[in-house]
């Protein structure tokens, strides 16, 4: 057995070298020693050391720090539309969109409001005095007439803008003619200017600067029309009289139309 200190050899028995006397190791652990499996360093592809723990070329690996642990989080499924669960408060209106919601709900009345006036007006005839053109406040004479209404009628005149005595005294003179007599208005006209003449054109803006100034208002535009009446006995619904091309001046004051009777 060759002493594993100087290199002697010694008998295969002994235990203790004849030259250094260390205690010789039997050669069957040597042998096992050169049995142990050749390992290789899985990155660099170099042969590790027998009872190396890792490669001596590569940077030791970083031990895989454990991750903290996960918390379970719980959602509540959602509810259905229009749905509230029981505790939970539902959700609030940031001040922005409460601002926008007044200030829709407002403009929704104004126009509510707008809407249920022009109605109103629509289905009264537009407005409680005048009309809406020469021609309507025409007819509408003709329908007060008929019906005996001559407040209404005066409020189609331009005694409309005169002073109560004046208003009451005409119309007790057109209730007293509305007691016996229904009118037929037809054939109603628009009179152009060069049909009526210069002259009386002058005429009629001199009048009506005239009533400007009496009844402090602006008279915005005119119209002479031309049609004709027949006038019926109230009672029997015989015929009166019946009138061609009879005439009848109208004015327009702010946006409402009022006739000029005599």
């Amino acid at each position: 057995m060759k002493c594993g200190t100087c290199g002697i050899d010694n008998a295969d028995a002994a235990k203790f070298c004849k030259s250094c006397g260390k205690e010789l190791r039997p050669v069957v652990v040597q042998a096992q020693a050169s049995l142990a499996p050749t390992r290789y360093c899985q990155d660099c592809g170099r042969q590790i050391p027998a009872g190396a723990s890792a490669c001596s070329y590569c940077p030791p690996a970083v031990a895989a720090q454990p991750s903290a642990p996960q918390q379970e989080v719980w959602a509540a499924p959602a509810a259905p539309a229009g749905a509230q669960y029981e505790g939970v408060p539902p959700p609030q209106a940031s001040p922005s969109k409460k601002k926008m919601i007044v200030v829709v709900a407002v403009v929704a009345v104004i126009v509510i409001a707008a809407l249920a006036v022009a109605l109103v007006l629509s289905s009264s005839g537009g407005s409680s005095s005048g009309g809406s053109s020469a021609r309507d406040c025409l007819e509408k004479i003709e329908t007060y007439i008929n019906s005996e209404q001559p407040d209404k009628l005066v409020d189609c005149t331009y005694v409309h803008f005169m002073s109560e005595s004046v208003q009451q005294e005409t119309a007790d003179n057109i209730a007293d003619y509305m007691a016996d007599t229904r009118v037929t208005i037809s054939s109603i006209r628009t009179v152009p200017e060069s049909e009526i003449g210069s002259i009386d054109v002058a005429e009629i803006e001199d009048w009506i600067d005239d009533l400007e100034y009496e009844i402090d208002e602006t008279v915005s535009d005119w119209a002479l029309l031309e049609y004709d009446e027949t006038d019926r006995d109230r009672s029997s619904g015989e015929i009166i009289g019946t009138y061609y091309d009879q005439e009848m001046l109208c004015i327009e004051v702010g946006s409402r139309w009022y006739a000029v009777i005599d």
